[in-house]
């Protein structure tokens, strides 16, 4: 009876590796599982490691569409008409470390330069071209709902990068008179003769009356000039020189 409880005792002991088939039972065993292990952990290194490529090329995509916005943005801000509305900056007072006093200009506001003036002309004159000084290039012509004379659109072609735009309709009410409307501040000197409302210089309330423009005079633009040519000859050593040797 013993002998049967001893055996008994071998055939069941816990380190029988026969008793849990699921175990390795020998070192070749062993290393089988262990390279099964390290394959299957390579395995999911290449997973993780496509995720975050994945990933990557998300976030760039992400980026990329957020510049193409920011482009597209760009874009509509230069096209819309506020574009060529002009800052008004303040002066002010700030402290610095290196210089004693400085000035800074803030920005405070934008307020889009638009006119609107009326001009007198015949009846019989089918022209829309308005006669103010500058020179400008038409760049296309509509006819809108309220109104069964067409609309043209010029640019302002004295400079390159001028930003002025002028719109011209004869009015719906009295046809002959132009309807004219220019948007936007002209980034040169005026040329001789140009009107005030070319110039933007004449707030609505003081064009809407149905007149001819008035003319710039060119008495104070002349008067600039000639100030200027003279604080250039002051400056000017053999001028100078010939003022005190004259007769």
């Amino acid at each position: 009876m013993a002998g049967s409880d001893s055996n008994f005792e071998e055939n069941s002991s816990p380190l029988d590796l026969n008793a849990h088939p699921h175990l390795p039972s020998n070192e070749s065993d062993l290393a089988a599982e262990l390279i099964r292990v390290k394959m299957e952990n390579k395995k999911l290194k290449g997973m993780l490691s496509m995720t975050l490529d994945r990933c990557s090329n998300l976030k760039n995509n992400v980026f990329e569409e957020l510049r193409k916005n920011n482009l597209r943005r760009e874009r509509e801000a230069e096209s819309n008409p506020l574009r060529n509305s002009s800052p008004v900056w303040e002066e002010g007072e700030c402290s610095c470390t290196v210089h004693h006093c400085c000035k800074k200009l803030r920005q405070i506001t934008y307020k889009p330069h638009v006119t609107r003036v009326h001009v007198k002309t015949k009846d019989s004159d089918p022209n829309l071209m308005v006669k103010d000084g500058f020179q400008w290039r038409k760049y296309g012509q509509k006819v809108t709902r309220d109104n069964p004379s067409p609309r043209a659109y010029f640019k302002c072609s004295f400079a390159p990068t001028c930003p002025v735009k002028k719109k011209v309709q004869r009015s719906a009410e009295d046809e002959s008179i132009l309807v004219v409307i220019y948007d936007g501040k002209h980034n040169h000197p005026p040329p001789f003769g140009a009107s005030n409302v070319a110039l933007g210089s004449i707030p609505d309330s003081e064009a809407s009356s149905p007149s001819q423009p008035t003319t710039q005079s060119l008495g104070s633009f002349q008067q600039l000039l000639v100030e200027q040519l003279a604080s250039l000859l002051a400056k000017d050593p053999s001028f100078t020189s010939q003022l005190g040797t004259g007769p």
